[in-house]
């Protein structure tokens, strides 16, 4: 709510936008390059888990992923700005021929490239499951509005399908290659662990515990107490489980059936606002589309890790749905007072 207040204007959106591009990826490399130098680390203090993972300037390499997932998103869309002015052979032909140094609009495209590479590493690099599908999908949910949003202003009827058609089969071949070619060890891992692993041997315990406080739920931050008469021995003693590791399941031992309603409740709101900015007028859409993207990838990732429970991931998701539902606003505003059509950006 403060992010959509102090965001006046589309100007202040999209400067706040570049802001937040440029620090999350600057946090993101940093730590990227502290942990190819020192992986036993984070900052100045010496890890004491996830040692062979990358958490970033966090503890825990699910969080990580997420604010490297969000950090893509962001880059994805400055990437498709910086573009909209180029063809794409123009581009290849920029990167075989080597592009003058006094063309500034091409440096910036061949900068969030290379930044964007180097972001997709650090993500695999996490070893995040539940932060790399989900961010999979939501760079691929972002990509195919973007292309749709494109085409349709260019093309209608037989052609839009046919374009839109294959324009999604090549960001899925993409997709796929660089899962296949990163992700080895991922997916090696996933396939491995598979559902052996404690947080799906403790969810049989939740849902008891989600039994017995399903309506009125046990109080806001009570889920270490409520849930440790519920733990299976059979899946280990090491430690305290503090988060439920699903923050939907999570709200709901915790809050009851107001838990749910909330997160539905707001869900669907700025869903209902992003898309119906999205429908209604073109301008500045890509920042609509980048909000549902990174919406999509939260609530996916929420459901196995508990990033959004941690402040600074919090924190980021909150800034970026703050400017794509200020630009959202505008757009829906602008369109009521004179149905008028905007430019694409």
């Amino acid at each position: 709510m403060t992010g959509v207040v102090v965001l006046q204007t589309e100007t202040d959106a999209r400067e706040f936008n570049v802001m937040l591009t440029l620090g999350c990826s600057a946090l993101v490399m940093l730590s990227f390059v502290q942990f190819l130098l020192s992986p036993g680390y984070v900052l100045t203090v010496e890890k004491q888990a996830y040692i062979d993972s990358f958490t970033a300037t966090l503890i825990n390499r699910n969080s990580a992923g997420t604010l490297v997932g969000l950090t893509i998103i962001l880059v994805v869309r400055q990437l498709w700005s910086a573009c909209r002015d180029f063809r794409s052979r123009d581009i290849f032909a920029g990167v075989l021929f080597m592009p003058k140094s006094t063309d500034r609009s091409m440096t910036k495209i061949y900068f969030y490239m290379i930044l964007f590479c180097a972001l997709t590493v650090a993500l695999f690099l996490t070893k995040s499951r539940g932060a790399i599908a989900s961010t999979i999908f939501a760079a691929l949910l972002l990509a195919s509005l973007l292309v749709w949003l494109r085409l349709k202003q260019r093309y209608a009827g037989v052609k839009l399908a046919r374009h839109i058609a294959g324009s999604i089969v090549v960001i899925a071949v993409l997709s796929v290659g660089a899962t296949v070619l990163i992700g080895e060890r991922v997916v090696f891992r996933a396939t491995a662990i598979g559902s052996s692993e404690p947080r799906m041997c403790a969810l049989p315990g939740m849902f008891r515990a989600l039994d017995a406080n399903i309506v009125l739920g046990s109080g806001a931050g009570t889920f270490r107490d409520v849930f440790a008469p519920y733990r299976d021995p059979r899946c280990g003693l090491q430690g305290i489980w503090e988060k439920a590791h699903n923050t939907y399941l999570q709200s709901w031992i915790e809050l009851g059936v107001m838990g749910p309603v909330l997160i539905v409740a707001t869900i669907g709101w700025i869903s209902f606002l992003l898309i119906s900015s999205l429908k209604a007028a073109p301008r500045q859409r890509s920042y609509v589309a980048m909000g549902i993207s990174s919406l999509a990838l939260v609530a996916i990732h929420a459901s196995v890790d508990f990033s959004l429970e941690i402040p600074g991931i919090s924190g980021l998701f909150a800034a970026i749905i703050a400017i794509s539902t200020s630009i959202a606003k505008k757009n829906l505003q602008c369109r009521r007072s004179d149905g008028s059509d905007f430019v694409a950006t």
